[in-house]
């Protein structure tokens, strides 16, 4: 009779043990989410804040200051007017960022508020997979000051200082390609199938966009084959 009582008594505390578990899971979850979702948004509101004060292509602004940035919108509009690149309008960089201005020309072909809009969706995920490396390696707390002096660091600089550079439209594809690179290190592996054809197709964009931002991840690559080799003699 003890014998099943105490069978009985066991059975109860792990079903409670269990129950609690499933509780502080949900919890977790819900936790996760709220946070998850309070970082999206003081992401995409510090990009907005930020991309409306810094560069000139923003309304704030009477006009885009830069000589380059004419250019790149002049192209883009002759594209939408019939003209062939480098036969009827030429200039040294790839098409991609004449054609990523023939579709801001679009928008607006009068102003830079397209432009304006391709800038702060470049912010949103730069910043965002800036936040997602941090995170592989560090818990932090206080994002809703952190993510805010991370992008305003990295944009109030020189490098971006009238706004619509070929870099600024860029430095997107590089996070990313930097998070693949260092979540796989983290992991001690080497990227997956589908991170191997996400950074295919990047370097292949940014080939066509500006040749010379392809050589972070061709160092990336060699450094990759060499990793491979010694895994190889490694495990022989």
């Amino acid at each position: 009779m003890s014998d099943n009582k105490g069978d009985l008594t066991t059975s109860v505390h792990k079903k409670e043990n269990k129950s609690k578990l499933n509780r502080d899971l949900r919890r977790w979850e819900r936790t996760s989410f709220f946070f998850a979702i309070y970082d999206i948004v003081t992401i995409i509101i510090s990009s907005v804040v930020t991309m409306t004060l810094n560069t000139t292509s923003s309304p704030l602004y009477r006009i885009n200051y830069w000589g380059d940035a004419h250019m790149y919108f002049t192209l883009g509009k002759s594209v939408n007017n019939g003209l062939v690149l480098y036969k009827d309008v030429f200039d040294h960089k790839g098409p991609y960022i004449y054609f990523l201005h023939s579709l801001a020309a679009r928008i607006s072909g009068t102003s830079f508020i397209g432009i304006f809009i391709i800038e702060i969706i470049c912010a949103v995920v730069f910043s965002a997979f800036v936040w997602k490396t941090v995170k592989l390696f560090y818990s932090p707390k206080h994002s809703w000051i952190l993510i805010p002096m991370q992008v305003v660091t990295s944009y109030f600089t020189y490098s971006f200082w009238y706004g619509d550079g070929a870099e600024e439209l860029c430095i997107p594809l590089l996070a990313i390609v930097v998070y693949i690179a260092l979540k796989a290190e983290k992991n001690n592996a080497l990227p997956g199938f589908k991170e191997t054809i996400a950074i295919g197709v990047i370097s292949g964009y940014l080939f066509l966009f500006k040749f010379n931002f392809c050589a972070l991840i061709i160092g990336y690559l060699l450094y990759v084959v060499v990793s491979s080799i010694i895994r190889k003699n490694m495990s022989a």
